[in-house]
């Protein structure tokens, strides 16, 4: 028994040993610590991470250390647009990204390579460029379809909404027709029982789990082979939903293959006709890059739209402004009218700031020769990641506060906090369907409050989720709309 706990002792010594040594030997021990044993192990970003706390741990770390924290032995976060640009232009992505994967094929995003992720991207980035969407008559006519026929039909049934889900049918609806047309798309504003066996039975549920599966992937397939399946971190039901909507968006897809014209030119403006002309992609991986496109097209505007609906319906004055901006419009149902109104993007653009739909890290490696983030000298093989919580949060003395004015007169201020906005990634590796978002949001609201005011009628449970892709924590919000 006393030789057992002398080896136990020894053993422990010895690691401790090795770990100050190793430690004392890191290039990146220079790098402010977010905890104490952040240099030694993962685990309190691990654990701040499973339980919904990353986010704003990590934007604690950079109020009290400065720009570049180490997160955990070969992690570190940055927070300064300088560093964001040198990092996320020369970077490749981290294999974190393969969980976003569908039918064991990598969609755009989860290419990590950058020769790889430019030769997906020519195949789309043409139909997402702010040129195509702002000028394209097809994606104007369904748009105004999906909002004039469907949407404003609902909202006038009755008085009180709950418009997260709304939200959620309605860019679903707009996602969808772009990408198959509208003949192939979603009616999820008017079909209600099928939407909800959608959004809530099987898309929204997952969420809860994504953290065990992007961070933990090994420990999850271990736990489960261990135990023959019979324990497991992440239920069955979060497979079968998953294998669900993998199903769901394959149908949706071979609808649409078997009413492909064969003529060139015809649809151009369809993203699936695109990747699938002259056998571009494989119906497997197109389908892949579809799914993805759903999932990342519907659900991060969807939660801005309801952001925006929340500030404006508490704030009467700025509501009452932009609805005075709106008569100023000559065509509503013209985008580049709609695109100029100032007060309009200051709006959209101060949503996205502090209620940013993916407000989480997004991971880059060092490559084998290491490179310098600011000051230090960062091995290979250290993920480096910057995070749009923090940026948006740093630069403005009043960063926590709903204010639109902030973007309006374009001065110094709003020029250099122009700098910090992060909400869709930066440089080749950005966001490729930013524009059809921005599109989605400022179409959808002017057409909302030309014609409604609206009020909270219940708004608990508002705060946003601390995760990777965010959105109130009750799920829901209740607004009262008063046709004007």
């Amino acid at each position: 028994m006393l030789a057992s706990l002398s080896m136990v002792l020894i053993l422990f010594v010895f690691f401790l040993l090795h770990s100050l040594y190793t430690h004392l030997r890191c290039p990146l021990r220079r790098i402010p610590s977010a905890h104490p044993i952040a240099p030694f192990t993962r685990l309190w970003i691990l654990s701040r991470t499973l339980t919904g706390r990353r986010n704003r741990s990590i934007h604690a770390a950079h109020v009290k250390h400065g720009p570049v924290v180490r997160l955990g032995p070969t992690e570190i976060s940055i927070n300064d647009p300088s560093l964001i640009k040198s990092v996320y232009a020369r970077l490749d992505k981290s294999p974190w990204y393969y969980i976003f994967t569908n039918y064991g094929s990598k969609p755009l995003f989860s290419l990590i390579h950058g020769r790889e992720h430019s030769q997906r991207k020519r195949l789309i980035a043409n139909i997402y460029s702010n040129s195509t969407i702002s000028s394209s008559p097809t994606l104007l006519a369904n748009t105004r379809k999906i909002l004039e026929e469907r949407m404003t039909p609902i909202l006038d049934t009755r008085e009180v909404h709950e418009v997260h889900e709304l939200y959620n049918a309605l860019t679903l609806d707009l996602i969808t027709s772009y990408l198959f047309t509208q003949r192939h798309g979603t009616d999820f504003v008017r079909d209600e029982a099928t939407r909800k066996r959608f959004l809530v039975d099987l898309y929204q549920i997952r969420r809860p789990y994504f953290s065990w599966a992007s961070e933990l992937p090994g420990l999850v397939k271990w736990v489960g082979r261990l135990t023959a399946g019979k324990v497991k971190i992440i239920p069955s039901w979060v497979d079968d939903a998953n294998d669900q909507i993998e199903e769901w968006c394959l149908q949706m897809c071979d609808a649409a293959e078997a009413d492909m014209p064969t003529e060139k030119g015809a649809d151009d403006d369809c993203v699936y006709y695109r990747l699938r002309r002259n056998n571009a992609l494989g119906r497997t991986d197109a389908a892949s890059e579809i799914l993805d496109h759903i999932g990342a097209g519907h659900e991060t505007t969807a939660t801005a739209l309801t952001y925006a609906t929340y500030n404006l319906s508490v704030s009467p004055e700025r509501q009452a402004r932009l609805r005075d901006e709106l008569k100023t419009a000559e065509n509503l149902w013209r985008f580049k009218d709609v695109d100029a109104l100032p007060f309009l993007n200051s709006v959209v653009l101060e949503t996205l700031r502090l209620n940013s739909p993916i407000p989480g890290s997004q991971p880059r490696v060092t490559t084998d020769g290491g490179c310098m983030v600011g000051e230090y000298c960062v091995p290979g093989g250290v993920t480096v990641a910057g995070q749009a919580y923090s940026l948006h949060r740093t630069f403005w003395a009043d960063a926590e506060v709903w204010r639109p004015e902030r973007w309006v007169n374009n001065d110094e201020e709003g020029k250099e906090g122009e700098r910090w906005l992060w909400m869709f990634g930066s440089g080749g590796r950005g966001c490729v369907g930013k524009w059809l978002a921005v599109y989605e949001m400022k179409m959808t609201l002017a057409c909302i409050y030309a014609n409604y005011e609206t009020r909270i009628v219940d708004d608990e449970g508002i705060e946003m989720d601390d995760r990777y892709t965010t959105g109130p924590i009750s799920n829901q919000l209740l607004v009262g709309f008063h046709k004007l």
